[in-house]
C-alpha cells in the first residue's frame, strides 16, 4: 500500500472524527469522469508512449543525419531544347513521293514524339558512351585532364572521411559481384553495356504538355560529368535528328527520274506529230466541222428526195385510176411525132451535163457531190437509150385524154425512178460518211490519249522538278548543319548537389520515426496482455466496471474516492439485493494481483458507508500474509481471525472498533503471532455468521487470486464479491481466470473496479474534442 492511499484513509477518518454532534463541511464530492469511447482511447495511446514516439523520433533525426552525411552526392546537369516546325522535320522519301500520295500534315504533338524517342533510343546513348568512354560513365568522373583544376580540395572531415572508406567499399561491391556472378544470379557484361545502361537509367528525356520544349537531365557524381553527360546527349541528338530527317540518295534518285521522264515526254510528242502527219489532219476542229456539213447536206437532200419521192407516187396512183376510166382509141390519121417523154428526158439529161461540168470546173473527182451528179446522169442516159424518139400513130387516134393521161404517167413513173435511184445514192452518201466520221472520231481519241498522256507527263515532271529542288536544299542544309532545332538553355553546370535532398531527409526521418513509434505505440497496445481501459476490461472478461479509481500521483484525491465510494456503496445495497435478505449481508473483495488496491478500497468503502450512509459496517481482514487493514488500523497488537478460528479468542475481542467512525475492524492475527489461515472456507464463513446480526454489511478484504492462500475460496462462499483490477499491470489471462473460478460458485460478482487508472490525454485536448475534463 502506498503513501497516496494512507493518506486517502487518514483523510475519510479525519473528517469522520469531526462527526460528534453536528457534522462538520464534508469535502466537496467530485463527480468521477464518466467512461469514453474508443476515440479517447485511440488519442491517449500516443500520449501513453510518448516515450517510445520520442525516442524514434530522435532515431529518426539521427538516422536523417547519417543519411545527409553518408549517402554519395549526385548532380544534376539540365538541358533544354526548343523543336519548331522547319524544313528538316519533313522526309523525302522516293518510295513515297513518285506516285499519288495523300498528304499528311505533321502535327506538333507528334515531332514533340518523335524526338523523345530519338533521345530514349538506344543508338544515342551508345554515340554518347563512345564520346565519353565507358570507363569515365561508370567512374561518374571525367579524366583528371578533363575535370576542373579550380576544384577545391578542402571538403570537410566527415567527406574526406568517406572518400577514404571509398575503396573499401568498392571492394566489397566488387566481392558481392563476384559471388553473384559465380552463382549465376548476375550476368557478366562488358563495360560498354554497362555505360549504356547508366546512360538509359540516370538520363531523364522529358516535355510538358503542349509545348515544344524538351528537358534533358542527367545525374553523376561530379556536377563535371553531369554537364558533360548532358552536353553529349544534345550534340548527338541534333546530329541524328539532322540523319533522321534525310533521306540519302534523294537528290540523285530525283535528277534521274526527271531525266527519265523528259525523255518519255519529247518520245510521246514526237509520235503525236507523226500520227497526224500521216492522217493528214491539220486541226480536228476544222474536220469534225467540215464532215458535220457534209453529212447535213446529205441529209437535208436525202428528206428532200424522199418528199418528191412520196409525190410523185401519189401522183402515178392517181393517173391509173384515170386511165382506167378511158377509152384506149379513138378514129384519127396516122401521124408520126416527136416523144415527149424522151424529150423530157432529154432536157432532164442536158441539166445534168451542165451541173456535171459545172462541179468538175471548181471540184476534184472524188468529190461526193461531183460523183452523185455523174451518178445522176448515167441513170438519165440510160434511161434515154431505152425511149424512141418518135412516134407513129395509126389511122385509129388514141384517146388524146388518155394518152395525156399515159404521158402523164410515164412522166411521174420516170420520175419516181430517179428519185428512188437519188436516194439509194444519198443513203450510201450518208453511210460513207458515217465511216469517214467513225475514222475520224477513232484518230480524234487517239490524239485525245496522247494529249493526256502529254499532260501527265508534263505534271509528273514539274512534281519530280519541285522535290529534286526539295532534296538540294535538304541537303544543303544538312551540309551546313543548319536546323529547326534551337538549343537556348546549354547544359547547366550546378555545384550544389541534387542529392541526398537534405529537407527530405530532414524532414522525412523524423516523420518516418514518428509514423514507426506511432505504430509500435498502437501495435504494443493492440498486443497488450493487461487490461487498461474499461472497454478492455468489458469486452474482454464480460464484466461490467462498476467503478474507476484514477491513480493520483499525489494528488490530493479524497473527495473523488469518497465520490466513488458512496456510488459504489449505493450500487450493491441498493441494486444488489437478495429476496428475503435484509441485513448481515457479506461483500468480498478481491484483487487479481497484490498491490491493486483492495485493501484501500474495502476501508474507504467501510468509512464512506459509515459516514455518509449510516451504515453499521464490519470490516475483516483475510489476507493473513499482508495484513494491510490490520497495519493500516494499527490493530497488530489485537487477535483477530487467526485467533478466532483456533478458539484462543473470542468474538467480541477480535472486534475492535475505530474512534471516529462506527465501523468494527478483525484483524487478520495479533502481530505476535506468524500464523496463517490454515481453515477452510466454510469454517471461516460459519465463524462470520456471529458478526451477522450486528451489522448491515461485512466487508471482507481477501489476498489476491495470485497468493497460495486457502482463504481465496471463501469468495465463492460470500453473498457478493467486488474484483479489483489494475489498470496496465493485471493480465487479461489471470483476470478472466479470476472471474472463471468466482462464477462457478454462489457468490454474486458485482462488478470490477478499476484501480490506478492513468489520465494521458491533456487537458485541453480532452476539452477540444469536448471530453469532460
Amino acid at each position: 500500500m502506498n503513501s497516496s492511499e494512507n493518506h486517502l484513509i487518514v483523510t475519510s477518518i479525519s473528517e469522520g472524527r469531526s462527526t460528534v454532534g453536528p457534522p462538520k463541511q464534508r469535502a466537496p464530492i467530485v463527480t468521477l469522469t464518466p467512461q469514453r469511447g474508443s476515440l479517447a482511447t485511440t488519442l491517449e495511446i500516443p500520449f501513453m508512449r510518448k516515450r517510445l514516439i520520442l525516442l524514434c523520433v530522435l532515431g529518426g533525426i539521427v538516422a536523417g543525419w547519417l543519411a545527409i552525411v553518408v549517402l554519395p552526392r549526385a548532380y544534376e546537369s539540365e538541358a533544354k531544347v526548343f523543336i519548331r516546325s522547319g524544313r528538316e522535320s519533313v522526309t523525302l522519301d522516293p518510295t513515297a513521293t513518285t506516285s499519288a500520295t495523300i498528304s499528311m500534315q505533321k502535327t506538333q504533338e507528334s515531332e514533340i514524339l518523335s524526338a523523345l524517342e530519338v533521345l530514349n533510343s538506344r543508338q544515342v546513348a551508345e554515340r554518347v558512351v563512345d564520346k565519353l568512354g565507358a570507363v569515365a560513365i561508370l567512374d561518374g568522373q571525367l579524366p583528371p585532364n578533363e575535370s576542373d583544376p579550380t576544384k577545391s580540395a578542402d571538403q570537410g572531415i566527415v567527406v574526406s572521411l568517406i572518400s577514404k572508406l571509398t575503396p573499401l567499399t568498392e571492394m566489397a561491391s566488387g566481392l558481392a559481384r563476384n559471388v553473384l556472378l559465380s552463382a549465376g544470379v548476375k550476368d557478366n557484361l562488358s563495360s560498354q553495356e554497362l555505360a549504356v545502361r547508366r546512360i538509359q537509367s540516370s538520363v531523364k528525356i522529358e516535355a510538358a504538355a503542349k509545348s515544344t520544349v524538351i528537358s534533358i537531365h542527367s545525374k553523376s557524381k561530379t556536377p563535371e560529368m553531369a554537364q558533360a553527360i548532358v552536353a553529349a546527349m544534345t550534340d548527338v541528338f541534333l546530329d541524328e535528328q539532322l540523319q533522321v530527317a534525310r533521306t540519302r540518295g534523294s537528290l540523285d534518285f530525283f535528277q534521274s527520274q526527271v531525266a527519265k521522264v523528259e525523255q518519255q515526254l519529247n518520245r510521246l510528242q514526237a509520235d503525236r506529230s507523226d500520227f497526224m502527219q500521216e492522217h493528214e489532219i491539220v486541226s480536228l476542229a476544222d474536220s469534225r466541222d467540215l464532215m458535220k456539213d457534209k453529212l447535213s447536206i446529205v441529209n437535208r437532200d436525202l428528206m428532200q428526195a424522199s418528199g418528191e419521192l412520196q409525190k410523185a407516187k401519189a401522183s402515178v396512183k392517181d393517173l391509173l385510176s384515170k386511165l382506167d376510166g378511158e377509152d384506149d382509141e379513138i378514129i384519127a390519121e396516122k401521124q408520126v411525132a416527136m416523144d415527149e417523154t424522151w424529150s423530157g428526158m432529154r432536157l432532164q439529161a442536158y441539166s445534168l451535163e451542165l451541173q456535171e461540168q459545172n462541179l468538175a470546173a471548181n471540184l476534184t473527182d472524188d468529190n461526193p457531190k461531183l460523183i452523185s451528179i455523174r451518178k445522176q446522169l448515167d441513170g438519165a442516159r440510160r434511161i434515154l437509150s431505152q425511149l424512141e424518139s418518135e412516134r407513129i400513130d395509126e389511122n385509129t387516134t388514141p384517146n388524146p385524154l388518155k394518152v395525156r393521161l399515159r404521158e402523164s404517167l410515164q412522166e411521174q413513173q420516170t420520175r419516181v425512178a430517179a428519185l428512188e435511184f437519188m436516194i439509194q445514192e444519198l443513203a450510201k452518201s450518208r453511210i460513207d460518211l458515217g465511216n469517214d466520221v467513225d475514222q475520224m472520231l477513232i484518230h480524234e481519241g487517239r490524239l485525245v490519249q496522247m494529249d493526256r498522256d502529254i499532260a501527265s507527263l508534263e505534271a509528273n515532271l514539274l512534281m519530280l522538278r519541285r522535290k529534286e529542288e526539295e532534296a538540294r536544299v535538304i541537303d544543303q542544309l544538312h551540309t551546313d548543319k543548319i536546323s529547326s532545332i534551337h538549343v537556348f538553355q546549354p547544359a547547366t553546370f550546378v555545384e550544389r548537389p541534387a542529392s541526398p535532398n537534405k529537407k527530405i531527409l530532414g524532414i522525412g526521418f523524423p516523420f518516418l520515426g514518428l509514423m514507426a513509434g506511432l505504430t509500435l505505440s498502437f501495435l504494443g497496445e493492440g498486443s497488450s496482455r493487461t487490461l487498461r481501459t474499461v472497454a478492455d476490461v468489458e469486452n474482454k472478461l464480460g464484466v461490467p466496471v462498476v467503478s474507476t479509481f484514477p491513480m493520483l500521483d499525489g494528488k490530493p484525491g479524497g473527495g473523488i474516492y469518497r465520490n466513488a465510494c458512496q456510488q459504489l456503496m449505493a450500487e450493491i445495497l441498493t441494486t444488489h439485493q437478495r429476496p428475503g435478505l435484509r441485513r448481515g449481508r457479506t461483500l468480498g473483495i478481491i484483487s487479481v494481483d497484490g498491490g491493486a488496491g483492495a485493501s484501500t478500497l474495502a476501508a474507504n468503502l467501510a468509512v464512506t458507508s459509515n459516514l455518509d450512509g449510516h451504515r453499521n459496517i464490519i470490516l475483516v481482514d483475510a489476507d493473513s500474509r499482508k495484513r494491510s487493514l490490520s497495519n493500516l488500523f494499527e490493530l497488530n497488537g489485537s487477535p483477530g481471525l487467526v485467533e478466532l478460528l483456533s478458539g484462543s479468542a473470542s468474538h467480541d475481542e477480535c472486534l475492535q472498533s475505530v474512534s471516529g467512525a462506527s465501523i468494527g475492524v478483525i484483524a487478520s492475527a495479533a502481530s505476535n503471532n506468524q500464523g496463517v489461515l490454515t481453515n477452510g472456507p466454510a469454517e471461516i464463513a460459519q465463524a462470520l455468521e456471529a458478526y451477522l446480526g450486528d451489522c448491515d454489511l461485512l466487508i471482507v478484504d481477501l489476498p489476491a487470486a495470485n497468493q497460495p492462500d486457502q482463504t481465496l475460496a471463501l469468495a465463492q462462499c460470500l453473498d457478493y464479491v467486488l474484483v479489483v483490477v489494475e489498470s496496465e499491470k493485471t493480465e487479461t489471462l489471470a483476470a478472466d481466470r479470476l472471474i472463471n473460478r468466482l462464477s462457478k460458485g454462489p457468490a454474486e460478482i458485482v462488478g470490477v473496479v478499476l484501480t490506478k487508472k492513468r489520465e494521458y490525454l491533456p487537458g485541453f485536448i480532452q476539452r477540444f474534442v469536448g471530453f469532460p475534463v
